[in-house]
């Protein structure tokens, strides 16, 4: 397999803000992009859990493989097999809840992967609308928070913070006393799209270091890579990434860095995979 796929280029990207419209739509001019890019290995890589991930992705999307949960796993599109997963080690979980609470934050804890759709939710000081949003969206498979017992066997710790950045930065700098244990994802709140949400994974857990991780499973070389994205939680990504593009519709801040393209509404995958048709294929 990784001889053969030597001399491949590999596409990945986003899905909110990328893939998707502001309808949370896939553009037929997208779908036709990535059906006829079969040269290409194609890549879905989002911040949503594989349940969420499902309810947007079509199961006939041409795509090859989706990096879910902010690189805490991936998935063979084609055999539906999780070939990667990672959660936070054993009682890891409950002592960084222990400690969220005591500093009164607003949190949601999610069960291993692939169940990572089901949490428990915390609220704290600050109770930020779009707890109240995700809840609905995910009503079936949530609690509320009772007993540090209930937390199991974990992937994730998702913050749910104002939309100034200062309360993610001192809470990012607090949890200094964990870093050699998580590693820390900022993600803008897809509900409201004004709050910050500060994500906790296993150390060393992020798009990029999945995109990293994928690339050496398939043998393709990194030189090969092409990504897009636009927000945040992509920025480990676009630094991984040989040639790294962004929306229009991305922050300002990204768009200074990296290549910049039309926005979601626009077909912007049809435009990457344009460019690679042109200049790398």
């Amino acid at each position: 397999m990784k001889s053969s796929n030597k001399h491949k280029l590999i596409l990945f990207t986003d899905i909110d803000g990328t893939l998707l419209d502001q309808e949370r739509n896939i553009s037929k001019q997208n779908v036709k992009a990535l059906r006829e890019a079969h040269r290409l290995v194609r890549v879905a890589i989002s911040g949503r859990n594989l349940t969420s991930a499902r309810r947007v992705l079509p199961p006939h999307l041409p795509i090859d493989y989706l990096v879910f949960s902010n690189g805490a796993g991936i998935i063979d599109w084609h055999t539906d097999e999780i070939i990667y997963s990672r959660n936070l080690a054993p009682g890891l979980a409950r002592e960084l809840a222990l400690y969220l609470i005591k500093q009164d934050i607003t949190f949601t804890v999610h069960r291993h992967i692939p169940d990572t759709h089901f949490y428990l939710y915390h609220v704290g000081g600050y109770l930020p609308q779009d707890l109240p949003m995700r809840n609905s969206y995910y009503m079936e498979y949530i609690a509320e928070l009772d007993s540090i017992d209930q937390i199991g066997q974990s992937t994730c710790i998702i913050c749910m913070l104002e939309p100034e950045e200062k309360q993610f930065y001192d809470l990012k700098h607090s949890l200094q006393l964990f870093a050699d244990k998580i590693s820390i994802t900022r993600t803008t709140s897809p509900f409201t799209h004004r709050n910050i949400w500060l994500e906790i994974y296993d150390h060393g857990v992020n798009k990029g270091k999945t995109a990293a991780h994928l690339c050496q499973m398939l043998g393709i070389d990194p030189s090969r890579t092409i990504g897009i994205g636009n927000d945040y939680n992509d920025l480990s990504l676009l630094e991984f990434v040989h040639y790294p593009f962004v929306v229009d519709n991305a922050p300002g801040e990204l768009k200074k860095h990296f290549h910049n393209t039309t926005d979601h509404n626009n077909h912007a995958i049809a435009q990457v995979i344009s460019f690679i048709n042109k200049e790398l294929l």
